[in-house]
């Protein structure tokens, strides 16, 4: 079993993401986070997982804009 406090923070992308999904399904291994225990061979549960992947990297698209927002204001 692979146990995080936010599960979707396991990767850095979607590339990522998807790719230990991959070996968790082939593998039978487990995803655990602070809200439930997901199994990457079930649909539903890969939906639940997929989704979390993507918004986690808008949430990182996100804030990357908002830091360069920042650093460009800064310099004026």
């Amino acid at each position: 079993m692979v146990i995080s406090f936010d599960a979707s923070r396991l990767a850095r992308n979607n590339r990522d993401w998807y790719q230990l999904l991959e070996l968790c399904g082939v593998f039978g291994t487990l995803i655990a986070d602070s809200e439930w225990i997901y199994d990457p061979n079930v649909l539903t549960d890969r939906l639940l997982l997929g989704l979390s992947g993507m918004m986690s990297e808008a949430e990182v698209h996100q804030i990357k804009k908002r830091a360069k927002a920042a650093r460009r204001a800064a310099k004026r």
